[in-house]
């Protein structure tokens, strides 16, 4: 199954503008940012090491 979601291991963060987003790890290991409030969209990835 390929699309935004919400998986049960996302957590609410906050960037240094105090902008909140649900970080989601994907099974590939990188990074989804979700923003609440608006659509569903990924913000960016970041690749784990």
């Amino acid at each position: 199954m390929h699309g935004p979601r919400i998986a049960m291991n996302g957590r609410r963060v906050f960037n240094r503008s105090g902008s909140e987003f649900v970080l989601i790890q994907q099974a590939d290991g990188k990074f989804e940012f979700i923003e609440p409030g608006k659509e569903m969209r990924v913000l960016g990835y970041l690749k784990a090491d």
